[in-house]
């Protein structure tokens, strides 16, 4: 959040705004993480089905396998990128 009341130049406003677009992804890297760990293991059958359909490991005795986790963070991480790119870019016309 850029603070009123502050006379800034244009290098300090550009500094400020990347500033808050950084802190802003990072945060929704960081959001994605939970999201994606009950994402994976609410799809459990979907990798199971992957795995007989397929023949690729995907579930072991203790769960999903890394993948599956990476796979759903990426997923997830995306979308919330792109969800936010939309808004961003509604918000400036």
């Amino acid at each position: 959040m850029i603070p009123r009341g502050i006379a800034l130049n244009m290098s300090q406003y550009d500094t400020l705004r990347a500033m808050n677009k950084i802190i802003l992804i990072s945060l929704l890297l960081l959001a994605s993480v939970p999201v994606a760990l009950v994402v994976t293991i609410m799809t459990m059958p979907f990798w199971s089905w992957l795995e007989k359909t397929f023949m690729i490991e995907s579930i072991g005795h203790s769960g999903p396998a890394a993948w599956c986790y990476l796979a759903s963070y990426g997923l997830i991480s995306s979308l919330l990128m792109a969800i936010h790119y939309l808004l961003s870019r509604r918000k400036s016309e």
